[in-house]
């Protein structure tokens, strides 16, 4: 009966092993669809601060005030998620490279 017991046990142990390797996948399958979509929003507000800025410099001057505010804005941003950013690298172990 010890025998069967220890059997038993490996078995349950093995089966949630395999469940657990599959969780582990669908979080990284999920950390990369993230991932994705974080880069691509980086991606576009860089754009946004790139057009706001040419307005800042040849815009009308009506629009250069509302222009130098959501630059502001656009520039909190932007230094909050590069904080994120690196901090997911360093708890991934991914190398940090400068945003």
């Amino acid at each position: 009966r010890g025998q069967e017991g220890v059997i038993s046990q490996q078995v349950l142990l093995q089966e949630e092993l395999v469940q657990t390797r599959a969780r582990i996948c669908n979080v990284s399958m999920e950390m990369d669809r993230v991932w994705g979509q974080y880069e691509c929003m980086e991606s576009e507000l860089s754009v946004l601060r790139s057009q706001l800025e040419h307005i800042c410099r040849f815009g009308r001057r009506q629009d250069q005030s509302q222009s130098h505010r959501e630059l502001w804005m656009i520039e909190d941003i932007l230094c909050g998620l590069s904080a994120n950013k690196n901090h997911f690298r360093v708890s991934m172990g991914t190398p940090r490279q400068s945003a």
